[in-house]
């Protein structure tokens, strides 16, 4: 169960992707759009009403396709109120996939099936109530942690049936076309305007790093519109495809930089690294799954500028360093594919439902 967005999120790209790999593997998949996320929404002015019915009409009436991804012809969407049980189909398992969805699930019954919940982050970092959310880690599911900080941060408060099983890459699509020693000075970053983004810090660094190389070359990109606060010479580049991304981003940049101040698992970051380019980020949570300091990444705490510019200035002067840390980095993310993340999920909620049977 997953909310119906059109901006490309991390969180619904892992949902949709093993949605695909439940389709193609013979399981009936429905996804489930709720017009109402929150169980206890705030009220909101007569406009966003409107709004609300807009987009409802657009996603059943008109069954608009989202443009960033691709389903399974077999994948049935369903488009309903809101989340309670009523409106919830019955089946053999049901996995919700965030903390307003758990809340709702923990109501079902058994005719729908048995409760599964994959666990992005802490979303209390991002401004949701913390006692709501932690609540939801303690409910009687089994939970799957998509990183080790994720799993860490779950384990300490709630360590029954829970597993981890890290987000996937798409080695098919994330990959080298151009040889990473013969990158252009520049560097790639996606754009939020999200407190837990922190994309002032990175903009900080870049504009530090503009100054020491005045040849240096800037790509942004994101879903958002474009802010007064990104500098005029920088390029960005708001809502594009993930071929795009690959081709003349991604391939056209000899460094990615995050600057966060958390990530639950941090796809830009593993798909650019994927793709070639040597990552200087925050040692921001669930990068650490891939991002090793000094050998795949260098890496600096959040909201440190000065020392993300340190690291983001050593790589542009440094050539033979900036090919090893991306070699280094682009092996090492290979061993993440859906293919290895699928699996284990299908055994995790295999056992799981063979011991309730």
């Amino acid at each position: 169960m997953s909310s119906y967005v059109r901006s490309q999120g991390g969180s619904h790209r892992v949902a949709y992707e093993y949605a695909n790999y439940f389709a193609k593997d013979l399981h009936n998949v429905r996804l489930i759009y709720p017009n109402n996320l929150s169980k206890f929404p705030k009220k909101r002015p007569l406009i966003q009403w409107f709004k609300n019915v807009a987009n409802y009409f657009e996603r059943k009436v008109l069954n608009r396709k989202l443009s960033w991804f691709e389903f399974d012809s077999s994948i049935e969407k369903l488009f309903i109120p809101d989340l309670t049980e009523e409106y919830i189909p019955d089946a053999d398992i049901v996995i919700a996939t965030a903390w307003q969805v758990a809340e709702y699930m923990a109501e079902y019954s058994e005719t729908k099936g048995a409760k599964f919940y994959i666990i992005h982050h802490d979303e209390s970092l991002s401004g949701y109530p913390l006692e709501r959310v932690r609540a939801t880690w303690e409910l009687p599911f089994y939970k799957v942690a998509v990183s080790n900080w994720t799993y860490e941060s779950v384990l300490a408060i709630s360590p029954d049936n829970l597993i981890y099983i890290p987000n996937g890459i798409n080695n098919n699509l994330y990959t080298l076309n151009k040889l990473i020693e013969s990158r252009p000075l520049c560097v790639c970053m996606a754009y939020s305007p999200r407190k837990i983004k922190d994309i002032q810090t990175g903009l900080k660094a870049i504009c530090i790093a503009k100054e020491k190389f005045p040849e240096l070359t800037v790509k942004l990109f994101g879903y958002f519109p474009e802010s007064d606060n990104i500098p005029d010479w920088v390029q960005y580049y708001r809502k594009k495809s993930d071929i795009f991304l690959v081709e003349e981003i991604y391939n056209q940049s000899s460094v990615y930089l995050c600057s966060s101040l958390f990530e639950g698992f941090g796809l830009p970051v593993a798909e650019a690294m994927a793709c070639g380019c040597a990552v200087v980020t925050t040692d921001c949570g669930g990068v650490r799954d891939f991002c090793i300091d000094r050998e795949t990444a260098l890496m600096c705490s959040p909201s440190d500028d000065y020392n993300l510019s340190e690291n983001l200035c050593l790589l542009l002067q440094d050539s033979d360093l900036r090919v090893r840390i991306a070699t280094n980095g682009k092996n090492y993310i290979k061993d993440f594919t859906w293919d290895k993340s699928y699996d284990r999920l299908i055994s995790f909620i295999r056992s799981k439902v063979n011991q309730r049977a």
